[in-house]
């Protein structure tokens, strides 16, 4: 174990605490620079490529969870004679819980086929999928926010945004296995074009990510952590600290800007990635 594997590590786990929360795929970015970076056992081992994967998604999804969670009981709310129990929240959590199924079933069935599709560094069929999906990305992201300056919202806060909605936009959450997209990005696309604003719909797109991500990190840990050596394990480690510090230092001010700003400069970068991608990294 070098220095220069462990640095690689924790950039990897950088780099996805920080773009599990930007709208602007943390698939690609992963991709690209497992694809770029020389590491050899990143390289030559699919299984670690999905635990490296899966660690490092994990610390961010658990550090989004320590900071949003505690603040939002699951079915309890204060009230004027103390606590007691809210159908609404129950409600609310039952409605993520439905809309992230078809995401968690998609899961469990193609989860080592997706990984090995987005993140092996021998194969440019990745790199192809993800520039599509970056640029198209970007188009919808600009052209959403075009629509959105028309429009007069339907729902301010988080509460007030119907379950069929919440329902509608969690279930998105299946395009997110495409190479080049991002559920972030999808979530708070589908909520704003449903009539949330912008800030309620960044809150419920974390909300909605926290328990589909959770489970699709966990699942490849608990499948594979048992053919993993000591080496391995200390690498996925490293990946979740790195993530998870990131994720936890970062994200109530990625939400708090993402809160006020268009998706529009996400959009254009997004289609600058795609053609930088095309022109330096395939052709």
């Amino acid at each position: 174990m070098g220095f220069f594997d462990i640095f690689k590590v924790i950039l990897f786990g950088i780099v996805e605490g920080l773009t599990e929360w930007i709208p602007v795929s943390n698939t690609a970015h992963l991709a690209v620079l497992g694809h770029y970076v020389n590491f050899d056992l990143y390289n030559a081992s699919a299984m670690f490529r999905e635990l490296l994967v899966a660690s490092a998604a994990l610390g961010a999804v658990v550090a989004a969870a320590l900071l949003f969670l505690p603040g939002n009981s699951l079915i309890v709310v204060k009230s004027g004679q103390g606590k007691r129990v809210s159908r609404g929240r129950i409600m609310f959590w039952a409605v993520v819980t439905v809309s992230f199924l078809p995401t968690l079933l998609i899961g469990l069935i193609f989860a080592e086929d997706f990984s090995e599709f987005s993140f092996a560094p021998a194969s440019l069929r990745n790199l192809k999928m993800i520039v599509v999906a970056m640029i198209v990305g970007g188009v919808l992201y600009i052209v959403s926010e075009l629509r959105n300056r028309r429009i007069s919202w339907l729902y301010e806060t988080t509460e007030e945004i119907p379950y069929r909605v919440l329902l509608l936009a969690g279930l998105t959450q299946t395009v997110s296995f495409i190479p080049g997209s991002c559920r972030f990005g999808i979530l708070i696309l589908t909520l704003t074009a449903l009539g949330a604003r912008r800030a309620c719909a960044v809150s419920a797109a974390v909300f909605l990510s926290i328990p589909s991500l959770f489970l699709s990190a966990l699942w490849p840990i608990l499948h594979h952590i048992g053919s993993a050596n000591g080496m391995q394990v200390s690498f996925m480690l490293a990946a979740f600290i790195a993530a998870f510090f990131t994720s936890f230092f970062s994200l109530r001010e990625i939400v708090r800007r993402l809160s006020r700003m268009e998706l529009t400069r996400f959009g254009r970068y997004r289609i600058g990635f795609g053609i930088l991608l095309l022109l330096f990294c395939i052709m």
